[in-house]
């Protein structure tokens, strides 16, 4: 399955990078370290619109204005989808309801059309690919209709709609599985402030965000640009691209399950739901209680830990939703998929070192596939472009310990948060839960609630600690079934 992968992720990057030449930005979005080939991995912005694709996650463009994102969107676009395959809408103040849909509720509630016939002409719900450009300035009225849609459960009049195309062949119901990727750009900036409502709906349901302006083309992008771009129009030179067949492939495989993550990833992403956790807290959590880090946190000694030099850190911060962690993880799993692309295309084209012969190169590889998961690194490396904008951070300590930037304040929390996490794994109190499978004796909940107090809060709530918290509920239910007849 994972060389399947492979194959249709190579079919796609070269589809999408052929059409986006002319987008001259080779910043370096992320790098992530190969353990196997001991090596960093970069990843640009075409990487991070591939594995939007590949995992039909939403990508946010925020920036200011002449950062290129709609040339981009519409470039990237075409080689993932041809000039057929999605769909573009610029949202205006003056939007009404029928230039953004039109779908033909009556004849489906009186049986005259089916769902697929009601929407047939409406490009934004059956298109497997859309830009929806500076979506912060829809309307008030509009805001609950654009939320639907990103929900990809949109509901019209009573009556629910499919977006995008099926995924399964035959299931083309408003419940079904569906495909449908969309660029959505936002102009930030004052003179740019639209409806703010939507702008936090559209960051809560959209997984990866890419701040333009932190992500600014090279001095040499810009020699390139000057030197080869002749005019300062939209368009765009390839429109031949598509490849939905390869896509949808690769996004089955990768929600299949087949692509293999480590335990210390998926224990990295239970690890930070502790982030809320507060020992001063007389719920022991800052949630539930009206918290404020100068008067909860006063004496102490977690508000200054010796991870961090950035302030009040513990006291600064909240866990990520259910929603991001789940977002974490499956696009996670296509960073480590796309590295493994890169490192075998980078064996193939002899660029590691001591792969010499074609039969070093394919012993390697076939070493490689047989280690290959979804790693602690490949979590931490996406994570500040998925949680930047939807954490809880206390806007004092970002603006001042990092000049305003969410995305800095996300990049050390996470420094922070993996040293704390390595340090907990490697305590004798993780090994005493390993002997045990994870079963919290009473000998292990003395242990971690020292643990918990003396070196780190993100590691239990202390409340789940009590000797009521890990009842046998089933084995009770199961006594009460049998004396109540």
């Amino acid at each position: 399955m994972v060389k399947d992968l492979l194959f249709k992720i190579e079919e796609v990057d070269d589809a999408l990078r052929s059409h986006t030449v002319p987008y001259y930005n080779s910043r370096i979005v992320l790098n992530v370290r190969d353990n196997v080939a001991r090596v960093q991995v970069p990843y640009d912005i075409n990487d991070i619109l591939l594995m939007g694709a590949l995992t039909n996650s939403d990508v946010l463009l925020s920036g200011k204005t002449g950062s290129a994102k709609s040339h981009l969107s519409r470039m990237a676009m075409n080689g993932l989808f041809g000039e057929n395959g999605f769909t573009n809408l610029t949202v205006t103040p003056g939007l009404n309801e029928s230039d953004f849909i039109d779908v033909d509720v009556e004849g489906v509630k009186n049986g005259e059309k089916s769902l697929k016939e009601a929407i047939e002409t409406t490009p934004l719900l059956t298109r497997p690919g859309a830009i929806v450009n500076e979506i912060n300035r829809t309307p008030e009225i509009l805001q609950n209709i654009f939320i639907g849609y990103l929900e990809r459960n949109f509901s019209l009049k009573g009556v629910e709609f499919p977006v995008g195309v099926a995924l399964m062949e035959g299931r083309n119901g408003a419940q079904d599985p569906h495909y449908q990727f969309r660029v959505v750009s936002i102009n930030e900036g004052q003179e740019y402030s639209g409806t703010s409502g939507i702008d936090r709906a559209v960051r809560d349901r959209v997984a990866l965000e890419v701040p333009m302006d932190y992500f600014r083309p090279r001095k040499e992008d810009g020699r390139e640009m000057v030197r080869k771009r002749n005019e300062a129009g939209l368009t765009v030179d390839k429109i031949n691209g598509g490849r939905l067949e390869q896509i949808l492939d690769a996004v089955k495989i990768l929600e299949s399950g087949d692509v293999p993550v480590a335990i210390s990833a998926e224990e990295f992403l239970t690890y930070l739901q502790g982030l809320d956790n507060c020992i001063q807290s007389a719920t022991y959590s800052k949630r539930g209680i009206n918290f404020n880090p100068g008067k909860t946190c006063a004496g102490c000694k977690h508000s200054k830990i010796p991870e961090s030099n950035k302030g009040n850190i513990c006291g600064s911060v909240y866990a990520p939703s259910g929603r991001s962690l789940i977002n974490l993880k499956k696009l996670a799993r296509a960073v480590a998929a796309v590295r493994a692309y890169k490192i075998i295309d980078a064996v193939a084209r002899g660029d590691i070192e001591g792969l010499g012969s074609d039969s070093d190169k394919r012993r390697f590889v076939g070493d490689y596939l047989e280690k290959f998961q979804v790693t602690l690194d490949d979590v931490t490396a996406i994570a500040p472009l998925i949680l930047a904008n939807k954490m809880d951070l206390d806007q004092r300590w970002v603006d001042q310990e990092f000049q305003g930037s969410k995305y800095e304040a996300m990049k050390h929390l996470l420094y922070v948060a993996e040293q704390k996490f390595k340090n907990f794994v490697g305590s004798s109190v993780y090994g005493q839960l390993i002997k045990t499978d994870g079963l919290i004796t009473d000998g292990i909940r003395s242990s971690l609630d020292t643990y918990v107090r003396e070196s780190d809060p993100w590691v239990y709530n202390l409340a789940d600690l009590s000797s009521g918290a890990y009842g046998k509920t089933d084995h009770a239910k199961a006594k009460l079934r049998d004396v109540i007849k």
